[in-house]
């Protein structure tokens, strides 16, 4: 929109003429930068003197940002900047109507309703169904109290510890607005880290290794029930599997297929999972069957 007023939720387009980090040498080289109002990102005093622009016109900032700022390299310092609005877009969503349903592949927006209906109940009766294999889960490992192996601990601990570090990469990354992805790939890499977050990590670990004890013995438990009861898994299941969660994902079964072999090196994680997910339901539906009697 050329001469669109910017208000809240709009997409901004701006390059930084000049401007200066007080204290320091580093200029910033912003060209073309896009931005998104009411992120939560930017300082309110930013978005006020945004308010109301118009393309072409340029405006003078300076902005001393908190300690727990967002973006690391900005937090406790005071920036000036010059900036020209470029451009200036108005999102505007379509209209929930019969030719908006036809562009999702259906007939009319009754089929359309119909299928979020649909898709609605299946994702609450999924939830709950995940809420009760958790809670026989619990249960069970409540009443088995023994020693695990210390390489399955162990094991089962780095696991946890991997992805907690890679959820907070990824998690602070995406709050500053810039996913680094050799940082997301190396979450063991320590640079940037504010000593405060390096204690919190320690102090998580103590938590991780209670997690890691219940997940092994639940596996164990899981594995020798699922033996009794003589569980198998196929290859049309472990098929099945990929291709839903391809689906899931908007990706392709192929691509499944390689995360997996190169997370576990094969499938046989994958068939772990469903192996585990068929014990569940097993166990969930005896549960239901004798709170029925």
């Amino acid at each position: 929109v050329a001469d669109k007023e910017i208000e809240k939720d709009d997409l901004v387009t701006f390059d930084c003429i000049d401007g200066e980090i007080v204290g320091e040498e580093t200029t910033p080289s912003l060209k073309e930068q896009v931005l998104k109002l009411g992120n939560e990102i930017l300082p309110t005093d930013i978005e006020e003197k945004l308010m109301g622009r118009k393309k072409g016109e340029t405006i003078e900032l300076t902005t001393t940002f908190g300690e727990d700022f967002k973006v690391r390299e900005l937090a406790g310092k005071t920036v000036k900047n010059r900036i020209m609005i470029q451009e200036v877009k108005k999102k505007i969503l379509p209209a929930i109507d019969g030719e908006f349903a036809k562009d999702l592949g259906f007939e009319n927006i009754s089929e359309l309703r119909e299928k979020v209906r649909e898709n609605i109940y299946e994702y609450r009766k999924e939830q709950a169904m995940k809420i009760q294999k958790a809670e026989i889960l619990r249960k069970i490992i409540e009443t088995h109290d023994f020693e695990v192996p210390e390489t399955m601990l162990s094991n089962e601990l780095d696991s946890l510890i991997m992805q907690e570090r890679m959820s907070d990469e990824r998690h602070r990354a995406e709050e500053a607005g810039e996913i680094n992805d050799a940082d997301i790939m190396n979450p063991t890499s320590e640079k940037s880290k504010p000593e405060q977050e390096k204690k919190s990590d320690e102090e998580k670990i103590s938590e991780l290794k209670e997690k890691a004890l219940r997940n092994v013995r639940a596996s164990i438990i899981i594995n020798a029930i699922g033996q009794k009861e003589g569980i198998m898994v196929t290859e049309d299941e472990v098929k099945d599997r990929i291709y839903l969660i391809a689906k899931k994902l908007s990706a392709k079964p192929e691509a499944i297929i390689n995360f997996y072999r190169a997370k576990d090196g094969s499938l046989e994680g994958l068939r772990q999972m469903i192996f585990e997910d068929k014990v569940l339901d097993l166990l969930l539906t005896k549960a239901i069957f004798e709170k029925g009697e």
